[in-house]
């Protein structure tokens, strides 16, 4: 296994395991039942999160059930980023008590009880900054969960007027729509994508703009979808480029050829679709 791996999991199981500390805490003074079904959640959800990031060391992510890995990879986010937000506030609170702490054992050097021991103080942590934590360490939970099961299709089209002094007369009025990271590997199907196509051209744009990521990995992603992109028109063209993923560097390659032969599929596509790909290139538009 890959050592920054293991690595990774060290930090992710601390992590988890400190969080689980303000966690106790915030749950003491409810039942016993309902703390054991919080620890079981929490722990289920960590296990899960860390079996995934081991298991896909052996068995190639990329070879999983489409909806098993998006969904998989994406609770590992929300879980981590939400903890990231949490740990924060846990440190302030562990850095107030052992301020505290010390203050306490200064002042002990010359307060003696009557047996003679020094006086023990205990040093609990500051129930607002843990909860104030918690609860900040919620919205990215939340947003996110939402955003994964019901945003990802929210689709919203965001207008921009544009003002050039020096823009040709012919071009007053002109309407371009630039849309970007499609990423057909993620879509379980034509529906939703066919639902962004509708509104894209709902827009009547007169050029279309495609800013990169058409797929996560492979060119086999798209092809499903050939029929369902090539509604993509406009009078004056569809002009595109590469996105980092386009390049398929995130995939485990069996050789540099079959890497190669990906991008140039995937630029082959895009020619098939009437695309005008640019390559580090410019055009004119008349």
């Amino acid at each position: 296994m890959n050592v920054r791996i293991l690595i990774l999991l060290v930090i992710l199981f601390l992590a988890d395991l400190y969080v689980f500390q303000g966690l106790r805490f915030l749950v003491q003074h409810k039942s016993l039942t309902a703390q054991k079904v919080i620890t079981i959640v929490y722990w289920t959800l960590s296990a899960v999160c860390l079996g995934v990031i081991l298991i896909g060391q052996f068995v190639d992510w990329h070879h999983w059930p489409q909806v098993l890995r998006s969904y998989s990879f994406a609770i590992i986010v929300i879980v981590y980023l939400s903890k990231i937000v949490v740990i924060p506030f846990l440190l302030v609170d562990d850095l107030v008590r052992v301020i505290r702490w010390t203050g306490t054992q200064a002042a002990s050097l010359f307060e003696k009880t009557s047996s003679g021991s020094v006086s023990a103080r205990g040093i609990t942590r500051l129930d607002f900054l843990v909860k104030l934590g918690f609860i900040i360490g919620a919205v990215p939970f939340s947003s996110l969960i939402y955003g994964m099961i019901k945003g990802a299709y929210d689709y919203r089209v965001r207008k921009v007027k544009l003002k050039f002094s020096n823009l040709p007369q012919a071009f007053e009025g002109i309407k371009l729509v630039q849309i970007s990271d499609l990423h057909t590997g993620s879509f379980f199907g034509p529906e939703h994508l066919n639902q962004a196509i509708d509104l894209i051209l709902e827009q009547k744009p007169d050029v279309i703009f495609f800013t990169g990521d058409l797929v996560n990995d492979r060119v086999s992603e798209v092809i499903p979808y050939r029929s369902v992109l090539g509604r993509i028109q406009a009078p004056l063209g569809v002009y595109s480029i590469l996105g980092n993923h386009d390049y398929g560097d995130y995939y485990r390659w069996e050789t540099i050829e079959q890497k190669a032969e990906n991008l140039r599929m995937l630029k082959e596509f895009q020619k098939d679709l009437g695309w005008k790909l640019l390559l580090n290139a410019h055009t004119y538009i008349e």
